[in-house]
């Protein structure tokens, strides 16, 4: 969501993150950060997978599915979370507009046959 006013886009982007931390995701220091990220939040789904949500001073938010970084295979195996995200928003009636395609919602997402914890 671009937004023109920048203490506009600050508000917005508090309220999705407040949101976010409601639906159990939380801050982690130990990601990448990138060029202009306000925050990153991550939920453990499983064991083996987890949902990353960042926020990003524009306006804009990016949402994958990916092993936890408990597993060396953790950089390889990010996919698009969008339709998780949009549901949260949905929910909590924060208001967004969307750009590109949707995956598609439902997949089946299963573990690697071989995984590699870093414990």
């Amino acid at each position: 969501m671009n937004r023109t006013d920048r203490g506009e886009t600050r508000r917005w982007l508090e309220g999705v993150k407040r949101a976010l931390l409601d639906a159990g995701y939380k801050d982690t220091l130990l990601q990448i950060r990138k060029l202009g990220q306000v925050f990153g939040l991550v939920r453990d789904v499983s064991k083996c997978w987890q949902y990353h949500v960042r926020g990003f001073e524009d306006g804009h938010l990016e949402s994958e599915f990916e092993i936890s970084r408990h597993y060396l295979e953790h950089p390889d195996t990010s996919r698009p979370a969008t339709a998780e995200l949009r549901k949260i928003l949905d929910e909590r009636g924060i208001p967004y507009s969307w750009e590109g395609q949707l995956e598609a919602r439902g997949m089946e997402i299963t573990p690697p046959a071989n995984i590699s914890a870093l414990t």
